[in-house]
């Protein structure tokens, strides 16, 4: 049941800082902040030391909630069968819309005729086509199920705006650009939405799963189709004027899953089971390939001022930690890793000014310095369930507990606990070489030092004289 108090007090606008709201109170409108997928705040007043500011759990405590999103002073995230708004502050509950018992999908925030809307997925629904918002949502669930149902929830009101019927089965997020939201369907369709009256503007008929969130930017939007039983991928892009093809990249048998795209200026990063590739974006032409030692999952990458790209792998081949790198977008060329002491199953990298953020799987929120890529930070959560995507706020930052039993956990500066500068495992260092192989390289030097002083003795004076026994012949006088 929605609690009117919780609309009256979302009305009352966000605070000051930075990152600056953009119209209709948007802080951070979908995963990775943008519909490129960047990841990236110029300055967010989030520095290391950081401490837990508030943990939100899941009302139902079994289903978990979806990567948030930022509207004004709340945190939004939606959950098996609900919509939640936190206060951005203190965690706590504001409100909650009711939704069609569905599997957990992100959201994005848009803005359209003065309005703001938060679009999101659910369903199955037995209801076809477009309709005003003001139908049963529980009377449409009981009629026969045809696809899910995308929904835009008009923040302002705390009713739908409008819900549009799918065909297929969405498992997809929702990406948002200008007044157009697109997510996409098992079917392997793509759907361009007018976020103004929830009409379709086009639908892309592909193949296989599209479970990636898309990605526009520059007149084009990006999807990622799932051939499960040929165990590959392939990436489309689309004219986001009216849906046709403008390109296809099918790298083979790279695996069953791959990050959600990131669009740069020049080029579209892909994280592809073992490698990170880049993609010309006028024709998808390969640019480069970069492996790493681990292999990717779903969540993405960061792009910081256009021309820092790094990427965060879930875990090694034959071990649990996971690993962030900085990549030149240009060509690929690894310019620092840094080697994690825990996988990273759900988190995607943030940079937020001079920090890199990524959450671990036991918990852990860690700082990477983004020029050297040292660890300059850690900080727990306090709860043993990996931590997911990150939304960036004012002064804070909010994750998922990607768990059944998880919500959101936020963090903020304080605490006092001391800076660090840890480097990398991996990271060549030549105070550490000395330290740890200079007893053997001492015992060695010594060693081959004296065997050469006995080379040099005998090649000089000859052998030592031989013994002679008391059978044997002195030899002749001189």
């Amino acid at each position: 049941m929605l609690l009117a108090v919780g609309w009256a007090l979302a009305a009352l606008g966000p605070a000051s800082g930075q990152p600056e709201p953009a119209p209709g109170g948007v802080v951070w409108s979908q995963f990775q902040g943008d519909p490129a997928h960047s990841g990236w705040v110029a300055g967010g007043g989030v520095e290391p030391p950081l401490e837990v500011a508030w943990r939100f759990d899941d009302p139902e405590g079994s289903a978990g909630t979806s990567d948030p999103v930022i509207w004004n002073d709340l945190a939004l995230t939606v959950g098996r069968t609900a919509v939640y708004g936190v206060d951005l502050a203190t965690g706590e509950f504001r409100f909650s819309v009711p939704r069609i018992e569905s599997p957990l999908t992100e959201p994005a925030l848009g803005v359209t005729d003065g309005r703001t809307l938060l679009v999101y997925s659910e369903g199955p629904d037995g209801s076809a086509g477009t309709t005003d918002g003001e139908g049963d949502a529980e009377a449409d669930a009981e009629a026969d199920p045809v696809g899910s149902t995308v929904v835009g929830l008009d923040l302002e009101t705390g009713e739908a705006a409008w819900r549009l019927q799918l065909e297929g089965d969405s498992r997809s997020g929702v990406a948002v650009e200008g007044t157009v939201a697109y997510v996409g369907d098992r079917r392997g369709d793509v759907h361009a939405i007018d976020l103004a009256t929830g009409d379709p503007v086009w639908t892309y008929d592909g193949t296989g799963d599209v479970d990636v969130t898309p990605a526009a930017a520059g007149g084009r939007v990006y999807a990622v189709s799932l051939d499960r039983a040929a165990g590959s991928v392939s990436l489309v892009a689309l004219d986001a004027a009216d849906g046709a093809l403008v390109w296809k990249y099918e790298p083979g048998r790279f695996g069953a899953a791959s990050t959600v795209p990131t669009v740069g200026a020049d080029a579209l990063y892909l994280g592809l089971r073992r490698h990170v590739v880049a993609l010309d974006l006028e024709d998808g032409a390969q640019l480069w390939s970069s492996p790493v030692r681990g292999f990717f999952l779903f969540p993405g990458a960061a792009l910081a001022d256009g021309s820092e790209l790094y990427v965060a792998e879930a875990q090694e081949v034959a071990g649990v930690q996971g690993a962030v790198y900085r990549l030149d977008p240009a060509t690929g060329a690894r310019i620092w890793d840094f080697q994690l002491e825990d996988a990273i199953l759900a988190s995607a990298p943030v940079v937020v000014g001079d920090t890199l953020f990524v959450g671990l799987s036991a918990g852990g929120l860690v700082a990477l310095d983004r020029t050297t890529g040292h660890r300059t930070f850690r900080v727990e959560s306090g709860l043993d369930e990996p931590l997911g995507a990150i939304a960036v706020g004012d002064g804070i930052l909010v994750a998922r507990q990607a768990s059944r039993t998880g919500g959101l956990v936020a963090f903020r500066s304080g605490g006092g606990q001391p800076i660090t500068d840890v480097a990398s495992p991996t990271e060549f260092r030549t105070e550490n070489l000395l330290r740890d192989l200079g007893p053997a390289l001492l015992g060695l030097f010594a060693g081959f030092y004296l065997l050469s002083r006995g080379l040099l003795r005998d090649r000089l004076l000859g052998p030592p004289p031989r013994p002679v026994g008391p059978d044997e012949p002195e030899g002749p006088e001189l």
